[in-house]
């Protein structure tokens, strides 16, 4: 029988976090503990999952780190699989349930399954599967995981992933010092050398942003991590076929993104950090841009714009819980 332990970091998650352990509570496969660290939360968010009667081990911290807080409940965590959920997502009622069908086979380190997402209109939107894999399916390589990344290049969401709590611990589990991206970071260690399992069927529902949360910061500092994280992951990867191309992308969208909103420490971090990773004819933009950053940023901006015009609307809806 395979047995989870549910891992909920958070920090001011008031306005949620009774929604997200009700979601663990309706699961059709339970979770044999639930581990909430409450990250220095001064809204009452502890006493709120106390008031809910869902059996809840309280663990309280002063990080200020996403990734120091998930290390803790981890630490805490008896169950063989680790399954992560952030405090403003919901798990749909068969998340574990599925998840555990393809567990139970055995031979598995870590399993993704997709999620729908929740905009800035609050609308929830239904999401494709872009990998277009057959599944559930399992004994994947990490090898599959950079081909199909290829496609999407889209990780989603750390509350649709579940670890083996052994394989975890193996690879010293998150990185404290990447405070954001540092989820697929830790995918990408997790699945190295071992088979992992994927879900097609969304399991999970996904706040694009919360202003405030836990991990929340700066367009120009995340995709800083982001770029970090695949470039500290090349020893690893690097013959890899087209690993070099998810670094080079990285690498393009922290610099771009850095120009386009970020301060000039943003700029200069960016610059040090991707410069390395860039082709020639990368870095001859680049340095184009950078003599007119205001029209760059304004370019962008109704690009942005125009994007959001044509992305598909969802249902404004949340699930019953």
């Amino acid at each position: 029988m395979v047995s989870f332990s549910a891992i909920i970091p958070c920090r001011d998650s008031a306005p949620f976090i009774r929604r997200a352990l009700r979601s663990v509570a309706a699961q059709t496969v339970a979770a044999g503990e639930v581990i909430l660290v409450d990250d220095g939360s001064v809204d009452g968010t502890a006493e709120i999952a106390e008031r809910t009667g869902i059996p809840t081990r309280i663990v309280r911290a002063r990080f200020g780190n996403a990734a120091l807080a998930r290390n803790l409940g981890a630490e805490q965590a008896t169950g063989e699989w680790l399954a992560f959920l952030d405090a403003d997502d919901v798990w749909y009622p068969h998340h574990l349930a599925r998840a555990a069908a393809v567990l139970g086979e055995g031979g598995t380190s870590a399993h993704l399954a997709r999620v729908d997402y929740v905009d800035a209109s609050s609308r929830v939107v239904r999401t494709p599967d872009p990998w277009h894999v057959a599944g559930p399916v399992s004994g994947l390589s990490a090898a599959d995981c950079i081909r199909l990344w290829l496609r999407d290049r889209n990780f989603d969401t750390l509350s649709s992933v579940l670890v083996s709590r052994r394989r975890f611990r193996e690879i010293g589990g998150f990185d404290r010092a990447q405070t954001c991206g540092h989820d697929f970071e830790m995918w990408l260690r997790a699945i190295h050398s071992r088979s992992w399992s994927y879900d097609p069927e969304p399991t999970a529902l996904y706040t694009l942003m919360r202003p405030g949360g836990l991990t929340a910061q700066s367009v120009a500092r995340s995709q800083l991590f982001v770029a970090r994280g695949f470039i500290q992951n090349t020893g690893r990867y690097g013959g890899c076929p087209g690993y070099p191309r998810l670094v080079q992308a990285a690498a393009r969208r922290a610099l771009a993104a850095a120009l386009s909103s970020g301060t000039r420490g943003d700029v200069r971090r960016a610059r040090g950090l991707a410069a390395p990773h860039l082709r020639p004819r990368d870095r001859l933009v680049f340095e184009s841009i950078g003599r007119f950053p205001l029209l760059f940023r304004l370019v962008l901006a109704a690009t942005r714009r125009l994007r959001g015009a044509l992305r598909p609307r969802g249902r404004p809806a949340w699930p019953r819980l």
